[in-house]
């Protein structure tokens, strides 16, 4: 991986100011949680946060559910990660409940992932297997998804069982 986050950032912020005028919030708002996203990879958390909560708020403001649940879990990710375990799987919660109303498999995972971690950093373990083992889309379609060749299987996120019995996460990259 080229690490090259100090010239992406500078361009980002070049077309945040190209942006600021642009009447497409929905626009905006991407560009702000991905520069979240090169925020985190840089080591600075509080402007990933700050950067995902504006993200946030133009997404609710465009009223895109998709987004809005994108950025409550980027939020979330990142107060698990900066010691807010509790207030970060509250997002994380929120995320989850809006992407199962619009069937977001993608997006349950990356979430149900946030949520495993707040649990894991609560110290509740079972529930953090709980969340990593869940199956996506359970709730509001038994668990099922018809594929792309309209097969009809489980969704799951990886089984990543056994991966806790050597280590601790550290270090999880979602999809936001």
């Amino acid at each position: 991986m080229l690490n090259r986050t100090d010239d992406t950032a500078m361009h980002m912020d070049r077309l945040r100011e190209l942006l600021q005028d642009a009447t497409d919030v929905e626009e905006r708002a991407e560009h702000d949680l991905r520069k979240s996203w090169i925020h985190y990879l840089e080591g600075r958390h509080q402007q990933a946060l700050e950067d995902s909560s504006r993200a946030l708020a133009l997404y609710q403001a465009a009223e895109d559910l998709r987004g809005t649940a994108a950025c409550l879990n980027a939020v979330g990710y990142y107060l698990i990660l900066y010691g807010r375990a509790q207030e970060g799987l509250k997002y994380c919660q929120d995320a989850l409940r809006i992407q199962q109303e619009i069937t977001d498999r993608r997006g349950q995972a990356a979430t149900l992932d946030s949520i495993g971690l707040a649990h894991w950093h609560l110290g509740q373990q079972a529930a953090a297997m709980d969340a990593y083992s869940a199956p996506c889309g359970s709730r509001v379609s038994g668990g099922r998804d018809r594929g792309a060749r309209g097969g009809d299987r489980a969704v799951r996120p990886p089984d990543v069982r056994y991966f806790f019995v050597l280590t601790t996460p550290t270090t999880i990259h979602p999809y936001f």
